[in-house]
């Protein structure tokens, strides 16, 4: 009888930790596996070394700059109107910040997609159902960053900046004639890529 009830207990703890991280949570959770100044140690890549302008491009670029941990983790895209999303850890300090970014296609936006963007931009926000999160569009518009505000002090806040200015610039020129197609072939090939890397 104890073991059937602790089998019980153990289950539905499983149940509330996949389903806190199922939804697409934007957490804190400290780093264990790599040091902070690893990361921080390769932090100079430049824009023309990225060769793929989609999200596996800009990932690259943001571990390449140090920022983001190598770890990915695919997030339901659809959901919210964008061809691919990841959910990555964002390098605050000590700590790692868990943060999502989404790609969408410019030449077919949704209903859902332009008001997610619209929102974004209008009000550098995002509601979703772990409350309300900070939203950052990037300046050529195809991609989304969602994140929770935790980090305002001013020792964190030259971090902060650095990742949003990373993110935001983001838009590389591809000489390749193979990598001119549309976005959405770019944002299939990317999830695929990325998919294939976690």
């Amino acid at each position: 009888m104890k073991k059937r009830v602790l089998l019980t207990v153990a289950a539905m703890t499983l149940l509330v930790a996949v389903g806190l991280t199922g939804c697409g949570g934007t957490s804190v959770s400290n780093p264990n596996d790599t040091s902070v100044s690893d990361y921080q140690s390769v932090s100079s890549m430049a824009l023309s070394e990225i060769n793929e302008d989609n999200l596996n491009g800009l990932l690259t670029y943001l571990k390449g700059n140090g920022v983001i941990k190598e770890e990915t983790r695919e997030m339901k895209a659809e959901m919210i109107g964008a061809t691919a999303g990841q959910m990555v850890q964002a390098i605050y300090g000590s700590n790692s910040v868990l943060i999502e970014i989404y790609e969408f296609d410019l030449s077919a936006l949704s209903e859902q997609a332009t008001q997610v963007l619209k929102q974004a931009k209008d009000e550098s926000k995002f509601v979703s159902l772990d409350g309300e999160l900070v939203a950052a569009v990037s300046d050529n518009g195809r991609f989304l960053m969602l994140y929770k505000d935790i980090f305002t002090d001013d020792t964190n806040r030259p971090v902060q900046e650095r990742i949003l200015k990373l993110f935001k610039e983001f838009s590389p020129t591809i000489t390749d004639s193979s990598d001119t197609g549309s976005t959405e072939t770019g944002s299939a090939a990317s999830s695929e890529k990325v998919s294939s890397d976690t």
